[in-house]
């Protein structure tokens, strides 16, 4: 079994910037739903998806199985 290794990385910080940052529907989503527009991602795409199942793999210090609720909201988005 490797070691775990966080996924939370700055270049995957970086990305979700770039990412959010040139999402058309991010900021009519944020004020939609009362979020800030200045957040980074407004909880309705798969980046949400992604930093939650990231920050849950930091928390667990492990990769996470396929059936964590994480892991199936990815599945089934």
């Amino acid at each position: 079994m490797s070691e775990f290794k966080s996924r939370c990385t700055d270049e995957f910080q970086s990305a979700v910037d770039v990412v959010c940052g040139a999402c058309p529907q991010r900021v009519d989503v944020c004020e939609a739903i009362g979020v800030e527009a200045d957040e980074r991602y407004c909880g309705r795409c798969m980046v949400r998806l992604m930093c939650d199942l990231f920050a849950a793999e930091d928390a667990a210090q492990g990769h996470l199985a396929d059936e964590s609720p994480e892991w199936q909201a990815i599945i089934n988005y």
